[in-house]
């Protein structure tokens, strides 16, 4: 399995972000968002903000992106992946229960 893939999978990454991230790890005064669509091909717009709330990069001076250390930014991305899974775990849990109360009214005793 790839570094990318690995970042996807245990990150709930896409791969854009993933390779966009990458790319500006490699560059250490940043680039601007015309740099990286350059670099990357495509628009970066969602992508930047994207990581920037997944708290993977930062914007700098003169509209430039800066990817925050890798220790760091996987930090926060697992920060935040995680309280996501966690609401997600709760949100379900308080549905069974009431699917339990809903059922149990149905029940017959023998």
């Amino acid at each position: 399995m790839s570094l990318e893939d690995k970042m996807v999978e245990l990150l709930n990454l896409t791969l854009r972000e993933v390779k966009c991230y990458l790319t500006l790890l490699k560059e250490e005064n940043g680039l601007s968002q015309e740099e990286i669509k350059m670099l990357i091909g495509e628009d970066v717009k969602n992508i930047l903000q994207s990581l920037e709330d997944k708290g993977l990069v930062i914007k700098g001076k003169e509209d430039k992106y800066l990817a925050l250390h890798p220790r760091m930014a996987l930090t926060n991305a697992w920060k935040i992946y995680e309280d996501k899974v966690l609401k997600d775990l709760i949100r379900r849990r308080r549905e069974v229960d009431k699917l339990v109360l809903i059922l149990q009214k149905n029940y017959k005793k023998g």
